[in-house]
């Protein structure tokens, strides 16, 4: 297929300068996503709602050539930000304050939703039969007079954005270190999130029954994208920087932030609510609600060498021993949350959804955590006098919502030192020759990975891997270099002429 997509962003920007200390920034665009269209007019849009009949034996297709969702055109973003140096500290001090709203048209791949709808994509659950098992080959010619399921966008969605504004206040302090300190909040509207459509429509006796009735008969449940998702984002932050003078650089970065949002995160990585019906039910931390952050860098020249504090000389002492850097870099951050699932039949569910997301219920009185918190239990398990484990967790009663919320469980605390010593020499005039020594997590400190949080697991709760390692693998090698990893040294050798 050919797709088109064009974007049109006129914006108008100026600048005042109204005052010799104070500036005043004023903005306003307008942006424009244009539906995408296929060039030779071969797309199949699924419309649930238009298009319920449009198409004979092809129930929810509209005809060829139909446009992938409608056109939105009310994007008008303004942006106001001032900058303010109070003639009081002395040229010392700034000020910055600004807001703005920011649209965006969405990955490409939400909104290609149509090159999905084809009459090839066929399922069946247990709420459509009862009896559905392995092998699948007997319920082949079902599915594909039932279970049709193309995925869907909502033609009629509005472009998502988000409403961006912050404070700060940066001061410089003696010997060239500069401190800032700040707030940056967000909120995002309108975000792309994913949920399932034409799911059993029954009441609860006839659901009991093995009763599943669709609104559009010869379709399965259909994943579609709404733009009804949204997300607020909190932050305090604080750093000081010294540029490099003298030899050193030093940078430290610390972020306290809280996000929540209701399972949306703007593109197809989404997760479904559990109650299609209530996508508030699953407001709640955001995947990426990472509490506190902080990274300390620095860059030093050790003072040995021609013209350094130690002198070594000019000749082949001071060759060897000049010229060295040390550098490092000390990462801390809390962990990201975790929601607790349970693995469901779709014939358990009132609304027969079979998708992944499902929580359990939350039992009264059970701590979350352990108090001898380890990888073999992170999540507790507590014990009744007779032996008996007791979990905070259970498998909900049928055709019921678990009330276990999003998040309520942390990943482990990451931190690690990274030290690096380069050396660069010139050879000749035309060749120089740089050493590098590298040591990722150099305290070798224990980077744990996310415990297993399905409920229906054995390993429920507990941690049986690494970050970044990759447990599938025979060797247990880890899958990358650096961050996450244990440590690892590594030595390179650079000819640059």
């Amino acid at each position: 297929m050919g797709l088109r997509h064009t974007f049109i962003l006129p914006y108008f920007q100026d600048q005042w300068k109204l005052r010799p200390n104070f500036t005043l920034n004023m903005g306003l665009r307008w942006e424009y996503y244009a539906p995408i269209t296929e060039s030779h007019g071969r797309s199949r849009i699924f419309d649930i709602q238009r298009c319920a009949s449009a198409v004979p034996n092809d129930p929810g297709i509209c005809p060829q050539g139909s446009a992938f969702f409608f056109p939105d055109y009310r994007n008008f973003d303004p942006r106001l930000s001032i900058a303010w140096s109070p003639t009081r500290f002395h040229d010392k001090t700034v000020i910055r304050a600004g807001y703005g709203i920011y649209s965006g048209a969405g990955q490409n791949d939400d909104l290609n939703a149509g090159l999905e709808s084809n009459a090839d994509a066929i399922s069946l659950t247990s709420s459509d039969v009862a009896n559905l098992s392995y092998s699948i080959a007997p319920f082949i010619p079902l599915a594909s007079t039932t279970g049709r399921t193309p995925r869907a966008l909502d033609r009629s969605r509005r472009d998502l954005y988000a409403e961006e504004w912050g404070l700060s206040v940066q001061q410089s302090l003696p010997h060239e270190f500069v401190l800032q300190t700040g707030y940056f909040g967000t909120v995002g509207h309108r975000l792309f999130a994913r949920n399932y459509i034409n799911l059993c429509d029954n009441t609860l006796a006839e659901r009991q029954a093995g009763i599943c009735t669709r609104q559009l008969a010869g379709v399965g449940e259909v994943d579609i994208k709404h733009n009804d998702g949204n997300s607020t984002f909190n932050a305090l932050q604080i750093s000081l920087q010294r540029h490099l003078t003298a030899g050193w650089q030093f940078a430290t970065n610390y972020m306290w932030s809280h996000s929540i949002n209701d399972g949306s995160i703007g593109g197809g990585e989404s997760n479904a609510p559990e109650n299609a019906n209530c996508r508030l039910c699953d407001r709640g931390p955001s995947v990426y609600d990472i509490r506190h952050n902080l990274v300390v860098s620095s860059v030093y020249d050790l003072p040995f060498g021609p013209g350094k504090r130690f002198l070594a000389g000019d000749g082949l002492a001071g060759k060897v021993l000049g010229g060295w850097q040390l550098s490092g870099i000390q990462t801390f951050h809390t962990g990201h949350p975790l929601t607790v699932t349970v693995d469901r039949s779709s014939s358990s569910l009132l609304d027969g959804n079979s998708s992944s997301d499902q929580r359990p219920d939350l039992a009264p009185g059970v701590p979350l955590i352990p108090a001898n918190q380890n990888p073999n239990n992170w999540i507790s398990e507590t014990y009744l006098a007779d032996g008996t484990p007791v979990s905070p967790f259970a498998v909900p009663a049928d055709f019921a919502w678990g009330s276990a919320g999003r998040g309520l469980i942390r990943a482990p605390i990451t931190w690690q030192t990274d030290i690096s010593l380069s050396k660069t020499a010139r050879i000749s005039e035309r060749f120089s020759l740089q050493i590098v020594a590298q040591a990722f997590n150099a305290f070798n400190h224990d980077q744990y990975a996310d415990p297993t949080i399905d409920i229906s697991s054995n390993n429920f709760g507990q941690i049986n891997t690494t970050v970044n390692f990759n447990s599938n693998n025979d060797s247990f090698a880890p899958d990358n270099t650096g961050s996450g990893t244990p440590r690892q040294l590594e030595f390179a050798l650079k000819l640059t002429f």
